[in-house]
């Protein structure tokens, strides 16, 4: 998914390393602090199309 992303030009890092205290899981963290929500919308659409791949 990492590449699909990429491709899309939206940046993933996976969110395990924030989340050490917590049981083994699969995490994707999401930092949205300084976008604006038109440039939200775009992103998650982006990335909604890198995960039906």
């Amino acid at each position: 998914m990492t590449v699909a992303a990429a491709a899309r030009q939206v940046v993933v890092f996976p969110g395990r390393p924030w989340y050490a205290a917590e049981p083994d899981a699969p995490h994707l963290r999401l930092t949205f602090a300084a976008a604006p929500p038109d440039r939200l919308d775009e992103g998650i659409r982006r990335l909604a199309d890198a995960l039906r791949e």
